[in-house]
């Protein structure tokens, strides 16, 4: 049970590493576990297996409460002994809330994620239900980004400090107003580059393509907030400009100046 409070309702298994009338240990190679016994523990959190042919087995302990996580570990049973194990099954602080639009005020679907580091293992993420609703149980403890994952509506970031304490953490969120990028190729001398490939880029993944006008001008609709670069390139030559697009504005980058041979 969770720092040493006793538990009644969790369910303990001793399972065989290999078949179950034949229950010798198998490490060093991957197998399924067959189920040999359950019991439930008693009001002071003991169970006790009777019976059990030697071995090597996995304890695993189920709880129904989603506040629990589940646990387990390999014993060894010798014939003719006792063999006393000790189960401490993890707590999980349940973090929820709901996402609605700022604006309208009305429920948000989208992906709530508790960021414990990347390629951690304990990260948990969570999709909003039809009312804006999320939850997620969370074991890791400590200070964990809480981050949304949207394509129509700002992001949003908050620092939590995960213990055994439950946390609703409400979130309203602006929607993006998407913007218009123009800007214009020319040469040194001023004289507007026509028919010139444009490519507007999120760090070096290109997202989008324009081509200028007979004016050298160029156009990017309904581009969301964020950092991006502009880039051309004509022969060996690569040209690049970088702006920041805010929201419901239209951004004039840069001119894209093609230098002389």
């Amino acid at each position: 049970s969770p720092e040493d409070s006793a538990t009644t309702t969790t369910t303990a298994y001793a399972c065989s590493s290999s078949a179950a009338d034949s229950p010798a240990p198998t490490s060093g190679r991957k197998s399924r576990f067959t189920l040999v016994s359950s019991v439930r523990p008693a009001s002071d959190g003991r169970f006790v297996f009777r019976g059990i042919a030697a071995g090597e087995y996995h304890l695993r302990s189920d709880h129904p409460d989603k506040h629990y996580g589940k646990f387990g570990r390999t014993v060894r049973l010798s014939a003719g002994t006792v063999t006393t194990a000790h189960l401490a099954v993890p707590w999980k602080a349940r973090i929820s809330g709901t996402v609605t639009d700022a604006v309208t005020g009305e429920p948000t679907e989208m992906t709530v994620r508790v960021s414990v580091g990347i390629g951690a293992p304990g990260s948990m993420a969570a999709n909003t239900d039809d009312n804006g609703n999320y939850e997620m149980y969370v074991a890791t403890r400590g200070e964990k980004l809480l981050e949304t994952v949207s394509l129509t509506h700002g992001r949003y970031e908050q620092l939590l400090t995960i213990g055994r304490a439950d946390q609703v953490v409400d979130i309203r969120l602006k929607p993006y107003v998407p913007a218009d990028v123009v800007g214009l190729v020319r040469t040194e001398a001023g004289d507007p580059v026509a028919e010139q490939s444009v490519s507007l880029l999120v760090g070096h993944n290109t997202i989008a393509t324009a081509v200028t006008g007979a004016d050298g001008r160029y156009r990017f609709p309904d581009v969301e907030p964020g950092s991006y670069t502009v880039m051309i390139s004509m022969e060996a030559r690569v040209v690049v400009g970088v702006f920041v697009v805010e929201e419901d504005s239209e951004v004039v980058a840069d001119d894209l100046v093609v230098e002389a041979e």
